[in-house]
């Protein structure tokens, strides 16, 4: 068997065998993944930028990006401007999932009520009577 090597010499991006082996990763996802940890940090990471050097429209770029988020390699926060305003949304890309929310950005998902006992429940009065004893008068 030939023996392939690599003669790489510069201007080269080191990622994750993690990214690579992911067998839930489809090649779309991955693709944009690497190509995303290959850009500099301070890149506009927009959609019209990665529209401008992938040969991909902004549908599929748009739903890659979901995916992404969706498994964990994107999360995705807004900054705060002194005073309290709204800042620029981040990006945060991940070359390992990220499992929790970040802790000052908690998820606000609607909580899961559990499943209703089918049961007839137990009905409790916790509501006090007062009694007065009237005497029999005669009208």
């Amino acid at each position: 068997m030939p023996v392939l090597k690599n003669k790489t010499q510069g201007n080269f991006t080191m990622i994750s065998n993690g990214i690579l082996r992911n067998k839930d990763l489809h090649l779309k996802e991955r693709g944009l993944l690497v190509t995303l940890i290959g850009l500099p940090d301070k890149w506009d990471f927009s959609i019209n930028g990665l529209v401008a050097i992938l040969p991909d429209g902004k549908d599929k770029i748009k739903t890659g990006l979901q995916e992404l988020e969706k498994m964990g390699y994107i999360t995705r926060y807004q900054e705060r401007k002194e005073g309290g305003a709204f800042g620029p949304e981040v990006l945060e890309i991940h070359e390992i999932p990220a499992v929790s929310p970040r802790a000052d950005f908690p998820h606000t998902d609607n909580p899961s009520t559990g499943k209703p006992s089918a049961e007839n429940q137990t009905q409790y009065n916790n509501k006090e009577y007062k009694t007065k004893n009237i005497k029999n008068k005669k009208i």
